[in-house]
């Protein structure tokens, strides 16, 4: 069985009850910060030392879209490989 899913990006995901990417980051934030392996393996300090750099950079740390998330984690490629 085949299966697809559909991206909706710049808030029109919100009217379908998709969280937006500031909800869904949060929600990682959370998974991430319970997660007894993230704790010993320092996960949990990565994706915090990630998230305040990204807060840093933005200019509305709220109000995230794709395009700059996708930004990073380009950018982030090519600095830790």
């Amino acid at each position: 069985m085949k299966r697809a899913m559909v991206l909706f990006g710049a808030g029109a995901s919100v009217e379908f009850q998709v969280p937006s990417t500031n909800d869904l980051t949060n929600k990682i934030e959370q998974e991430i910060m319970a997660d007894s392996l993230m704790q010993m393996t320092g996960g949990n300090a990565a994706f915090q030392v990630i998230k305040n750099g990204l807060d840093g950079y933005l200019q509305k740390p709220g109000i995230v879209n794709f395009e700059q998330i996708y930004h990073c984690a380009h950018e982030l490629r090519f600095t830790y490989p």
